[in-house]
């Protein structure tokens, strides 16, 4: 669990988040969103928080954003976050970041056919469970290859 204000600064942060990238909790509250985040998913982050600086929303729906632990491995986080008020007026993010790291590990070991092949197991009729899904983009057909 954290808090942040509108700039993305660390206000407050508890163990299990010292535990997860690897910092102290000193270390996290000197740094803002971005020294976690991995550039390419940054916008994202802005994004969802601009929603409720803007008071567009109090809460954004639990997103994933791939950040870096401070020895530099990968960390995988669903993030769940809402709108702290001061009166009418929003400070800050109140957030909870989950490790989804093995979640993603799995579904990338299973192949861009992961979703296709589970769709069809559970809406397909048993009779044509065993046709074939050819998951490539775009279809060998269009002459694309």
């Amino acid at each position: 669990m954290y808090t942040h204000d509108l700039k993305g600064r660390f206000l407050s942060i508890n163990a299990a988040a010292e535990r997860l990238f690897g910092y102290t909790r000193d270390e996290l509250l000197a740094m803002q969103i971005r020294d976690l985040v991995d550039p390419a998913h940054l916008a994202t982050a802005a994004a969802n928080m601009a929603l409720k600086a803007e008071g567009k929303v109090e809460r954004t729906p639990p997103y994933e954003l791939l950040t870096h632990a401070k020895d530099g491995h990968d960390v995988w986080v669903e993030v769940s976050t809402r709108a702290m008020h001061d009166g009418a007026r929003v400070v800050g993010v109140q957030g909870i970041a989950r490790d989804v790291t093995d979640r993603h590990a799995r579904r990338k070991s299973k192949g861009p056919c992961a979703s296709a092949s589970s769709a069809r197991s559970s809406a397909w009729p048993s009779s044509t469970s065993t046709r074939a899904i050819s998951c490539a983009w775009p279809p060998t057909s269009w002459g694309h290859r």
